[in-house]
C-alpha cells in the first residue's frame, strides 16, 4: 500500500514507548449507527468528535486472552453494558497456521480502535509471524455485528520497512494501538522496533482496494 511516513519521534525512555507501543492487544469501541471508539481504560470521548452509541445495548471488545490453557495467542470479542463489567467472551480471528510463510501465523493483536465508514467498521491490527515480525492488517465489520468479517487483508497493510522500523529494541515491528481519520484521511500512529512512535497516513479508499 502506498502509505506516507511521518518521522519516528524518538523517546528517551524506552520502556515508557514499550508500555505505549505494545502492552495490550486490547482495543474497545462502542458501536452502533455513529463513528466512534473508546479507549478501553478510560471511556475516552470518540476518536471522531462523535458521541457514543450502543449496539444491542453494549459495547465491543477486542482482545487477546494470555493463558496458554485458552488456546494461540488469537484475537477475542467481548461485550459491555459499561465498559467496566466484560462478559460473552467468543473466539473472533485465529492464527494463519497452515502457512509456515505467512505473516500472521506466530499472534494476532487487538490494534487500533475500530472507525465506521459507509461499508461497515474498518479495523487496523497488528499481527506477527514465527520470527516475531509485526505488522498490520486491516478488517471491515458488520456495522450492526461487528463479530462478522465481511473482508479483510490477506496481506499486511504496513510492515517494517524504514530503519527505525527494523532496527531497535525489539526489531522488525510495526505495532499499532491507535489511530484517527479524517477528511477520509486514516493516520496510523505505531510503535517501531519498540522504542519510537511513529505515524503513517493512508486512505480508507487504499485500505478497501488491499482488501479480499
Amino acid at each position: 500500500m502506498n502509505f506516507k511516513r511521518r518521522a519516528a519521534l524518538l523517546l528517551s525512555l524506552v520502556m515508557t514507548t514499550a508500555a505505549l507501543a505494545g502492552c495490550g492487544g486490547t482495543s474497545t469501541s462502542q458501536t452502533g449507527d455513529q463513528s466512534g471508539a473508546a479507549n478501553d481504560s478510560q471511556g475516552a470521548a470518540a476518536a471522531s468528535g462523535e458521541v457514543l452509541t450502543v449496539i444491542g445495548g453494549s459495547y465491543v471488545a477486542f482482545n487477546r486472552p494470555v493463558p496458554s490453557a485458552i488456546g494461540n495467542p488469537e484475537m477475542w470479542i467481548a461485550k459491555s453494558p459499561d465498559l467496566i463489567h466484560w462478559g460473552e467472551q467468543k473466539h473472533f480471528c485465529g492464527l494463519n497456521i497452515e502457512d509456515e510463510d505467512a505473516w500472521d501465523n506466530g499472534r494476532i493483536g487487538g490494534g487500533a480502535v475500530p472507525f465506521l465508514t459507509e461499508r461497515g467498521w474498518v479495523k487496523i491490527y497488528h499481527a506477527a509471524n514465527k520470527e516475531d515480525r509485526y505488522c498490520l492488517g486491516a478488517f471491515l465489520l458488520d456495522k450492526d455485528d461487528p463479530s462478522k468479517v465481511l473482508a479483510k487483508t490477506r496481506q499486511p497493510i504496513l510492515t517494517p520497512e524504514a530503519d527505525y522500523e527494523v532496527d531497535g529494541f525489539f526489531g522488525n515491528v510495526v505495532f499499532t494501538c491507535g489511530c484517527l481519520v479524517k477528511d477520509r484521511v486514516v493516520s496510523i500512529y505505531y510503535g517501531a522496533a519498540d522504542d519510537k512512535i511513529c505515524r503513517a497516513d493512508c486512505t480508507i479508499d487504499d485500505i478497501f482496494e488491499a482488501m479480499e
